[in-house]
């Protein structure tokens, strides 16, 4: 897991903790399984506040 800041984060994702678009701009966390490598077909981006739900 790691934060991404808001100027690193340029393109669009979806969180999978409400299913909400995180928007180009917007500092959210990126996640990515232990056993699973740093690919990008691994990653989940997730706003801070689903994250900290989950």
């Amino acid at each position: 897991m790691r934060t991404m800041g808001s100027h690193a984060a340029v393109k669009t994702y979806v969180c999978p903790g409400c299913n909400q678009n995180i928007p180009p701009g917007v500092a959210h966390i990126v996640a990515w399984p232990k056993d699973a490598g740093r690919g990008a077909e691994d990653r989940r981006h997730w706003h801070k506040a689903c994250w900290e739900r989950r």
